[in-house]
């Protein structure tokens, strides 16, 4: 595995992109000294939030895909699989690689880069 080139439409792509989006948020959520809180969610039914980030009432429930283009349909079923949480968060966030940003409902669909910039209040150059 170690030197392989990884496909980018793969489920171990997508895997690994979740995990470095992930650490690049707790790295940045240190750095920046945000306290945020991170953590998951997944239901007994199959529905799960990749990560949750969390401070004082402020919660962005967050979903990330690898894909290059946001998918309209996983964007709405994000909105939806929260309807039977008693949780509900300040803010929900679709992540991908795609640049052009959207608002789905009530999900906003941003470039992973541009969330990271924006919640971390950070210069493009920390985050290449």
């Amino acid at each position: 595995m170690a030197g392989t080139p990884v496909n980018p439409r793969t489920s171990i792509y997508g895997d690994l992109f979740e995990a470095f989006i992930i650490q690049e948020i707790h790295r940045m959520n240190m750095y920046a000294e945000t306290d945020y809180n991170l953590s998951f969610y997944a239901s007994k039914h199959g529905f799960e939030v990749d990560l949750i980030l969390s401070r004082k009432q402020d919660r962005i429930f967050i979903e990330i895909k690898s894909t290059e283009r946001i998918d309209e349909v996983e964007a709405r079923a994000l909105e939806v699989g929260l309807s039977d949480m008693t949780v509900k968060p300040s803010r929900l966030v679709y992540l991908t690689r795609d640049p052009v940003a959207q608002r789905i409902g009530q999900v906003e669909c941003l470039h992973y880069r541009e969330f990271i910039q924006e919640i971390f209040q950070v210069r493009d150059e920390v985050n290449k």
